[in-house]
Parts: C-alpha cells; structure tokens; sequence
C-alpha cells in the first residue's frame, strides 16, 4: 500500500521576512473577528480559512476559498455565512465518517450554538439533537475522542455575564446522536471558562482535558482514566502547579518546544505576565523567561516554527485593552544554543502593527514551505481589518503533513506525529499534535515540521487515534505528504 501522495514540492526560500498582505479579500473584510480554521474544505491541497464573527449581532461569518498563488475567493451564499450570529470559537472535524469536515460554532450571549454538516460541499445547520438546541455564554469548542470509540465528543467552554455558565460535554454515539454528560467532574461547577484542550498530558494514549479560565479561577486539568481504567472519566488534578496558579487566563496553547516527546503549554492571561509550563513525564514545571515575565492584555497564542530550523516559535496575541495593543512574537532558541530560551522579535508588522487581536493560526497558505500567519482583529475602529502576514521564507526545508484516519475520526484528530531527522548533525525528534483547538479559537489540521538543512527524515511515525501504530522511514524533504491509516 502507498501511504504517502506528494502533494506540492517547497519552493527556495528567500531571506527571512514577515510582510504583511493588504490586498486580499481576507484583509479587506473587517469584523469582530474571533476564530481562525485553516481547513481545506475543496480537498485541493491548499488550505481555506473560515473566520468567525461576533459581538455585535447580525455579522455573518467568513468563508474564504484558497484558489492557489496566494489568493482567495469569499463565499457569500450559504448557511455556514449567513446566519448572522454572535460567534466566538469554531472546530472542525469529521463527526460523521464521510470524509469531509463537518463544523460546530460556539456562540457568546446565550444564543443557540450552531452545527453544521458538510453535504458534499455544501453545508446545512442541523437542527436536532443536544448540540443544535444548546445555548449558552459558549466562548470555545473542541471536538475530540475522548472515549476511545473513534467518533468525535465534544467539549464546550462557557464564561457568561455577571454569572458563569457551566461547562458542556457531548459524547457522541454515533450517527450524528449526541448525548449530554453532565456528571463528570469538570461540567457539574460553573466556572468562568474561555477555552478548553484535548491533549495527551501524561502520555498514556488518551485525551486528557485543560480548561481555562478568567477572572482568578484557577484552570483545571483533568487527566481522562480510559487506558489506566477502561473508563472514560476524569480525575482532577490537585497540586500541579497548572492549576493551583491563579490568574485571569485566557487560551492554553499546547506544543513539544524542547522536541523531548511531550506536550508543553503556554498560558496567555489578561494584565498580568503570562506563563510557560514545561512538562516533565507528566509534571508541570513553570518556566522564567521573557515570554513569562512580559504580558500585555492577551487573547489568543500560536506555536508555529517560522523560521524553519527544527524548533517552534511564538506568536501571542494581544487585544481588549486601553487602546490601541501591540502582538508578541518569540523565537525559539533551542535549536541554536541547545538551551530552551526565547528572543523577543522587535521589528516587523507582526510586532509592530496595532489593534485589538483574537485567535491566530500559522498556516502555510501559499504552499511554500514556510508559515505564513492569520490573526483576527475586532473591529472596534472602522479601519481595522483582519491581519495575514506572509512570510518570506530563508533557506531552511520543511515537511508538512496531512493525516486521514479509518473509522469515523477521519481528520485523525488527536493523532500524534513524531519526525526525525539529523539537523545541524544532529538528531532531533519533533512531535506535533492534530488537535479540535490549537489554542484560543484557532485550528490547522495540517502539520509542520521546519528541518533546517536536512534532506532527509530518518523516520515519521504516527499514533493513531485508534491507538495503532505506524511508521516509515527515510522520506524526501520538502512538499506536502498525505499520509493514510494502513489497514
């Protein structure tokens, strides 16, 4: 059986530079803009964008269609763009085994969440079921299997008004029927909650769950029992130091910074110092450095390699402030001292362009090999539009991935994928995870790994959903790779 497919080749890269589009529709459209999907809804090998709107009522949501060279087509008929609801947060994935990607959008100020399901391209709201008629102050949503039955569950975080809105869990059991959970740990009290993550926190084959929250609550992780039980039930983490922190926090966003296997977290809170929390075979330890001791009025985060050398950088995103805010952005320097430290970039339209800024995601949109940037802006000034900041590139490689899973889970969310290669002469192990929320209304179902100067991957292995394991060894640098679950 073939598993990979080449899908594009990477171009040469140029020198390393940031420069931001102002001549694309996606630039041009202005919204309280929330969430960022990058998904390739056409299945043409680029990726498409789809931009939640909300606040204030009757702004329709975006759809952008990439049509290749780095341009792209809005939609403006159907009813993913034309429900005129106050959205926040957006996942997609697979829930009904079709092979497309279905979508759920969370909605603030107690209007009705919204479901939608991909019809060969074209998308119709359900209307039945638990999901369809649920309400809430619903700030984020995640879709993940956390029973292990290979369908996917969601979770949805609710912050509300004066008064916070418990939490939701749906499990899902299976054509399309969704059914509320409401006695596990984390939905029976009401806590102000922004978002929450499906991660692998300790390594033992299931999705455990971080949630966050504002105003001072502390977060909460929750470590899912199903392979050390047989049950899919959560125990609440008591004296990590994730949780027994205490700050106004907004998103979580999860990565393998120090390329060590494990997932690590960076929490982005609202006028206080932000925080970064290195996991050690399952306990959190805090780090002090620069992207820790500084903090604005932070939203949304990304973890992306931009420069392509082998390990992941930052990008936060600030916004709801005294006026105008300024985006951070971070560069790992792990692969060029082999110790775990950030350098502050200062210079830039990343860095030094102004506004009020949400969810972000790297994504690779015009198929070059590099990341390029997406970052939703609220409009709270006529002139603010959304922001897309294409980079340059230099002369490092890169492999990107994208996964398809058997069973129902299609989109493989959950998978996690570990590539080797020798770098810089030596070996390096990154692991990257396909997850419903990478971090504050942000999602790219497309993973990228920067290799430096290799030409080569020693070896890409996979851990499905299912629990399988797969691998193959000594693939080509450069391009887009489909890979397939083996029978």
């Amino acid at each position: 059986m073939n598993l990979f497919s080449v899908f594009a080749l990477v171009v040469t890269l140029n020198a390393q530079v940031f420069e931001s589009v102002t001549d694309s529709v996606v630039t041009t459209d202005g919204g309280d803009s929330r969430s960022v999907n990058w998904i390739d809804l056409d299945s043409d090998g680029d990726l498409d964008l789809f931009v939640t709107n909300g606040h204030n009522p009757g702004q329709n949501n975006f759809l952008y269609i990439n049509k290749g060279k780095g341009s792209f087509e809005k939609v403006c008929e159907g009813a993913l763009v034309e429900d005129g609801a106050r959205s926040d947060g957006s996942s997609w994935g697979d829930i009904d085994g079709d092979g497309d990607l279905d979508a759920y959008v969370a909605n603030w100020y107690n209007d009705l969440n919204l479901l939608y399901i991909n019809d060969h391209g074209r998308f119709k709201r359900s209307l039945d079921g638990p999901l369809s008629w649920y309400r809430g102050f619903s700030e984020s949503c995640a879709w993940g299997d956390y029973d292990g039955d290979g369908d996917l569950d969601l979770f949805v975080a609710n912050s509300g008004s004066a008064m916070p809105t418990a939490n939701a869990l749906f499990l899902n059991v299976g054509n399309l029927t969704f059914h509320d959970v409401p006695d596990q740990v984390f939905v029976a009290s009401a806590q102000p909650s922004r978002m929450g993550s499906w991660v692998d926190v300790d390594g033992d084959r299931d999705l455990d769950l971080f949630v966050v929250n504002e105003n001072n609550a502390p977060n909460e992780l929750l470590l899912n029992q199903l392979h050390p039980t047989g049950r899919a039930e959560f125990e609440r983490a008591q004296n990590d130091p994730l949780v027994t922190s205490q700050k106004s926090s907004i998103s979580a966003s999860w990565a393998d910074i120090d390329n060590d296997g494990d997932f690590d977290v960076f929490i982005a809170n609202l006028e206080q110092d932000n925080q970064l929390y290195i996991n050690h075979s399952g306990t959190f330890k805090p780090l002090a450095d620069v992207v820790s001791t500084e903090g604005g009025h932070s939203f949304g985060s990304s973890w992306g390699d931009f420069d392509n050398d082998g390990d992941l950088d930052l990008f936060v995103a600030n916004g709801w402030g005294e006026g105008p805010q300024t985006n951070f952005l971070y560069e790992n320097q792990w692969m060029e001292t082999g110790q775990l430290r950030f350098k502050k970039v200062t210079s830039g339209p990343i860095v030094t362009e102004t506004g009020w800024s949400y969810g972000s995601s790297f994504a690779d949109y015009d198929n070059d090999g590099d990341l390029d940037l997406f970052v939703a802006k609220w409009l709270h000034s006529k002139d603010e539009n959304n922001a897309l900041y294409r980079n340059q590139g230099n002369a490092n490689r890169s492999l990107q991935l994208n996964c398809v899973a058997k069973g129902s889970n299609t989109a493989a969310l959950g998978a996690v994928v570990t590539v080797k290669a020798s770098i810089g002469g030596r070996q390096v192990s990154q692991t990257r995870q396909i997850s419903g929320q990478d971090s504050y209304c942000g999602q790219n179902l497309r993973l990228h790994f920067g290799l430096g100067q290799a030409t080569q991957v020693t070896e890409i292995s996979i851990r499905w959903p299912s629990g399988d394991d797969q691998s193959v060894a000594h693939v080509e640098v450069g391009g887009i790779i489909t890979l397939k679950q083996s029978d």
